[in-house]
């Protein structure tokens, strides 16, 4: 099947099933006939507990920050204390959406929030659907998504219009020359109007993620661009979207596809970019830069696969992994240092200043002062890390590397960390501090509580 077809060449069958039907696998490999990931199987039945799988959102001196403890937080960004909490029905990987003075996020209880500054409920809506995605907003219409469903509501909360897909939806919505742009578990990523109407759809087959769109290499609109006051414009915006068959995809403001990449392992990561170069995280651990032409610049190995966007700050790249480290490299792609948490780091980091903020499955959020390389403090959601949510998060470890393993088989572990993929979820410990170029600064053998208590300056 040609990629990039108008929708009347499909069958339709194969585009709504959640199926895909073949795929192209580098050389040396043979094409497979092989049910997709599905995303139920994926975000489903996540028990409650400590552990955070959403992005702080920075405002106005107030980090925000949903857990699978089925709580928002606003947490003081100075001093790690709370300054109040929200209660929803169920665990919440929604990172919250601050447009307006006003807060929005969704929780897998089925229903989308929106709050006052000061954590006050002004309205929910009811989706029919888990609410994974981060939302997105522009002027007065704010996007999410619920399962197969995209939604359009007003800022009271009228529902504006609903777009179904074939399948469900992490990806949070992208905006750009009027149009609204996001991907699906059904293999397709679309582009419809302000309006809610379809202007063209993109057959990549399978699961992608959320587009990163470039205008004269240069990033315009990515998953931390979520709040505008007028609809953000471009000449000639390029998307970007990695998808789990491997491949990275350009395509233009109309579909049409400008170049694909092969990365030799399934995308796991929402994408991220800088100065002409993308940025994009695998199953199999590597973080890959590649221009805006499509071509590879570096890849840098880690011990687990790579769920986070990555953060460019001052010519640093910060990012994430399931081998629950915290990593700063240079835009070589060389390690500056790393810092190693309690367990998988799933989703991204938030810089504000010299402060990182980041979130690990340990149930801890950290702020990191990335130029001192110290803890400022840390501060952790309610429940701790009970067996049966450390079993569904080894779960859906397995799954996506089983699936990039025996499927499209396009890597092999390169060193005696990489064969231990997924190892990190069999056991949580206490962190052992940071780790700048391989030495290691602190290590505790006291209790987590006296851990966590040592505010200190780390040096190489």
């Amino acid at each position: 099947m040609d990629y990039g077809q108008k929708e009347s060449e499909y069958n339709s069958k194969e585009i709504h099933s959640g199926h895909a039907k073949y795929y192209i696998v580098p050389e040396r490999q043979e094409v497979k006939e092989q049910k997709q990931v599905d995303f139920y199987q994926l975000i489903r039945n996540i028990p409650k507990g400590g552990s955070i799988a959403s992005m702080p959102e920075y405002h106005d001196g107030v980090i925000y920050l949903t857990s699978l403890d089925t709580h928002l937080y606003a947490i003081d960004a100075e001093t790690g204390k709370t300054i109040w909490k929200f209660k929803t029905g169920a665990p919440s990987v929604s990172s919250p959406l601050i447009h307006k003075n006003q807060i929005y996020f969704g929780s897998h209880d089925e229903y989308f929030y929106c709050l006052s500054l000061n954590g006050k409920l002004l309205w929910k809506k009811q989706l029919g659907d888990i609410a994974a995605c981060y939302p997105t907003a522009c002027g007065d219409n704010i996007f999410t998504t619920a399962g197969k469903n995209m939604f359009c509501f007003s800022e009271d909360g009228t529902q504006l219009w609903k777009f179904a897909t074939g399948g469900g939806m992490f990806a949070t919505p992208a905006l750009i020359n009027g149009f609204v742009t996001f991907s699906s578990f059904d293999g397709n990523t679309y582009c419809l109007d302000i309006d809610g109407n379809l202007v063209w759809k993109f057959f990549t087959g399978g699961f992608s993620s959320s587009p990163l769109v470039f205008s004269d290499g240069k990033p315009i609109v990515t998953v931390r661009d979520r709040s505008w006051n007028k609809m953000p414009y471009a000449k000639n915006p390029v998307l970007y979207v990695a998808c789990n068959n491997n491949f990275l995809y350009a395509l233009n403001v109309e579909g049409k596809l400008l170049w694909k990449y092969n990365m030799g392992s399934s995308a796991a990561s929402i994408l991220t970019g800088n100065d002409g170069v993308i940025y994009s995280g695998t199953v199999s651990g590597h973080l890959h830069a590649i221009n805006s032409d499509g071509k590879s610049i570096w890849k840098f190995l880690t011990g687990g696969m790579i769920t986070a966007a990555p953060i460019v700050h001052y010519n640093k790249i910060y990012f994430g992994s399931w081998d629950q480290k915290l990593y700063c490299l240079s835009e070589d792609g060389e390690k500056i240092w790393d810092f190693l948490t309690g367990g998988p780091i799933a989703a991204e980091a938030t810089i504000v200043g010299n402060k990182l903020y980041v979130g690990s499955a340990d149930t801890f959020l950290y702020c990191i002062d990335i130029e001192k390389r110290s803890v400022d403090w840390t501060f952790q959601c309610g429940f701790g890390l009970p067996e049966n949510l450390q079993a569904k998060l080894t779960d859906i470890n397995n799954t996506l590397v089983e699936y990039d393993r025996k499927i499209f088989k396009v890597w092999a572990p390169e060193t005696l960390r990489g064969k231990m993929q997924g190892a990190a979820l069999q056991s949580y410990s206490a962190p052992q501090g940071f780790e700048f170029g391989g030495e290691q600064a602190y290590k505790s053998n006291s209790s987590l509580s006296d851990y966590f208590g040592k505010k200190g300056i780390y040096k190489k």
